[in-house]
């Protein structure tokens, strides 16, 4: 015991830097570096005066109540089975700060180098989803997000943020020796290129939102008249061209091509009729998709080119008879005999891992992505059913959250009844949302006021805003830059409702909090 006692210290750091790795690469190292980190606590000894030193410090005991707030809402739950197991993934909003405040603080040296370890894990987990992209490692692929095979591709997409920052930190302003620069630079810009591969609209929005507020930073800051100029016009141009490229692509995917819908053939080549549902407006490349519909031929060629069953679902369990019209449609052919005789095996084998579009079967383009948001938003429009997509079922997820909580506005419906709650309101109103895609908010402060009320979200946000306003002037870089990124990601996403999202959360906000080394410039 003396012997662990003496080595308490490393122990607890090999456990800071299990996390830095398992937190990019395994859930498994996640865990064991909990057992270390929390060991190291408990065998360091002096436990009256660590409790000593949490209980006076006001942040972390202010975060450590928002796990509170967890507690008291069992007091008017009902299904305490889904509320102990919520406590158990919250634990570490309760373990992080108690464990941070009351240990040794990080020397500059040991965090510089448990940030690089962090860095060249997100690294390596980039270069593994490659490998599966590639075929190196065998996963099936109907989509980018599946080649993130080692943790959810929304969490890979935040800490490759994350990384990037913290790179062009050590590029600006650590002393390094010129190959090192490079390497770092090369490793930035390979994480930027990445994170348009994984094609994550959270990772994507958040690196632009922080590159914005880099820039405008750099821009009021005093110096040379030149660079600040230089700073003003890579702003100006890139909202310019941003703003070009998003309208460019909303009418692509949304303005018909000219059809005389008056004067449509009535029957295909083979002599079969054709259905046209004029009223239907759904578009492919401009192209309605509901024109030229000869099922009977469509589903015998079908059935002969193809394993999948025309009536069936596609692999990513979307009806396929839908799959193959938008497809068809996409390429301006008709959904006939002739229309599916004219695929090539490659679109057909498409078509099956439920691409609807040629256009999609390209998985490294960020207007791919662009182009489905538009056409969720307007097949959403018009149709008014979201399943299947996720842009438009967040909408409903939020419109559903809000509902709940006007309902229970005061102290929420509590630990253990949020899921319960959505099932409920969704049946309530009759959501257009097919049952197997019926979620919760897909967003964290939302989730607060559903689960306790006004009284719980303003708590929640208390604890993010005192820190701030507290340490305002000695508010750390790398601190700065991932409240920011946590923040942001938690309006599209419940970035606390996972094991591996609060643990992201709860361990790099203590790490940084009780570590601040390096002051809040750009």
């Amino acid at each position: 015991m003396a012997f662990l006692k003496k080595h308490a210290f490393s122990l607890y750091y090999f456990g800071l830097i299990l996390m830095a790795v398992g937190l990019p690469l395994s859930k498994f190292l996640t865990g064991l570096s909990l057992f270390f980190i929390v060991g190291a606590w408990f065998v360091g000894g002096d436990l009256k005066q660590k409790f000593q030193l949490f209980f006076d410090n006001k942040i972390a005991l202010l975060w450590s109540s928002v796990f509170l707030l967890h507690l008291l809402g069992l007091f008017y739950t009902s299904d305490f089975q889904y509320a102990f197991n919520d406590l158990r993934i919250k634990l570490p909003l309760l373990l992080f700060p108690l464990i941070f405040s009351s240990s040794k603080s990080l020397t500059q040296t040991q965090l510089f180098g448990l940030l690089k370890i962090f860095v060249a894990a997100v690294i390596l987990s980039t270069l593994v989803s490659c490998a599966v992209l590639l075929g190196f490692i065998h996963r099936p692929v109907t989509q980018t997000r599946d080649i993130s095979i080692l943790i959810s591709h929304i969490r890979l997409a935040l800490l490759i943020c994350l990384s990037v920052f913290i790179l062009l930190y050590f590029i600006k302003n650590e002393g390094a020796k010129f190959y090192v620069k490079v390497m770092q630079v090369l490793a930035m810009v390979w994480l930027v290129i990445f994170l348009f591969i994984l094609e994550s609209f959270t990772g994507i929005v958040v690196l632009f939102s922080l590159t914005f507020l880099y820039f405008s930073y750099q821009l009021f800051q005093k110096g040379n008249y030149l660079t600040r100029l230089i700073y003003a016009a890579i702003l100006l141009v890139s909202g310019i061209g941003l703003s070009i490229f998003l309208i460019q692509n909303y009418r692509e995917v949304t303005q018909a091509k000219p059809i005389d819908l008056t004067h449509l053939e009535s029957h295909t080549a083979l002599g079969n009729p054709y259905l046209h549902i004029l009223q239907d407006k759904a578009m492919e490349n401009g192209n309605y998709v509901f024109l030229y519909l000869c099922t009977r031929e469509l589903d015998s060629v079908w059935n002969k080119r193809s394993s999948l069953d025309i009536a069936g679902l596609d692999l990513k369990k979307q009806p396929l008879r839908v799959t193959v019209f938008r497809f068809l449609t996409s390429k301006n052919l008709r959904k006939d005999a002739a229309g599916v005789n004219a695929l090539t095996e490659a679109e057909i084998k498409s078509i099956e891992n439920g691409i609807p579009n040629v256009n999609y079967q390209n998985l490294l383009s960020v207007k791919v992505r662009v182009q489905q948001i538009f056409w969720e938003l307007h097949t959403y429009r018009n149709s008014g059913n979201p399943t299947g997509h996720s842009v438009t079922m967040r909408y409903e997820y939020l419109k559903t959250g809000l509902r709940i909580y006007k309902d229970h506005p005061i102290i929420g419906v509590g630990t253990g009844d949020v899921n319960q709650a959505f099932l409920k309101k969704y049946e309530e109103t009759q959501s257009p949302i097919a049952l197997n895609w019926r979620l919760r908010a897909h967003n964290q402060y939302l989730s607060f006021a559903v689960t306790f009320g006004t009284i719980g979200l303003i708590w929640f946000l208390i604890s993010i805003v005192y820190p701030l306003v507290k340490g305002l002037r000695t508010l750390d870089y790398f601190y700065f830059i991932f409240l920011f990124i946590a923040l942001l990601s938690m309006l599209n996403d419940d970035t606390l409702e996972s094991q591996a999202g609060v643990t992201f959360y709860a361990f790099f906000n203590a790490l940084f909090w009780f570590n601040r080394k390096v002051p809040s410039n750009f």
